[in-house]
């Protein structure tokens, strides 16, 4: 019913934290990655257009180059269009603390840029993949540089001539490309 609900946006924004099932258990989380991808499947099953972002950390303490690399893995394969990327670091409370495995900054940080670089590649794709399409805009109250932005029901930022009239409507437009490949250009038809 969400997808035919004219309520909902077609934006979905998923935790998936490891694509290791190890790394799942450690962190004590209720899922394991066949779940997941079930779930991320059906989604793109039932409504083609979404946009769904992923969260993932990268430098679990227990974490090796190999769950890194079942991580890596599952996420090319995943039908996703964005990636929220987060290094690990130790916070005073937190369970995982304790663990006796540490990975270093620089690895943490070669492998939070590897899933960057991947991220961005599947942002491009799905940006790319809607444009000249006809998607509903909530259009915000920015004015930069005499434009105005909003984000398309599937999470794409798009920028129009600034209108003071748009702000805060949600508006059918065609996409367009524009020379930021992370932003399309919003044209009324």
């Amino acid at each position: 019913w969400i997808a035919q609900s004219k309520r909902f946006a077609h934006h979905f924004h998923i935790p998936l934290q490891s694509g290791s099932d190890k790394i799942l258990r450690s962190m004590k989380r209720r899922y394991n990655t066949d779940f997941f991808v079930r779930k991320i499947k059906t989604i793109r099953e039932i409504i083609p257009d979404s946009g769904i972002g992923i969260d993932v950390i990268t430098g679990y303490p227990t974490e090796t180059e190999k769950d890194f690399e079942a991580t890596y893995k599952l996420l090319t394969e995943l039908p996703f269009s964005y990636l929220h990327v987060f290094s690990y670091s130790e916070r005073p409370l937190a369970r995982s603390k304790h663990l006796l495995q540490k990975n270093t900054k620089q690895i943490i940080e070669t492998r939070s840029k590897k899933l960057r670089q991947l991220g961005n590649r599947k942002k491009r794709l799905f940006v790319e993949n809607n444009i000249n399409t006809i998607n509903k805009v909530l259009f915000e109250s920015e004015n930069k540089n005499k434009k105005i932005y909003g984000l398309t029901s599937n999470y794409i930022r798009v920028e129009h001539s600034f209108d003071k009239s748009l702000v805060n409507r949600i508006l059918p437009v065609s996409l367009h490309k524009t020379n930021n490949s992370d932003v399309l250009k919003a044209k009324f038809y």
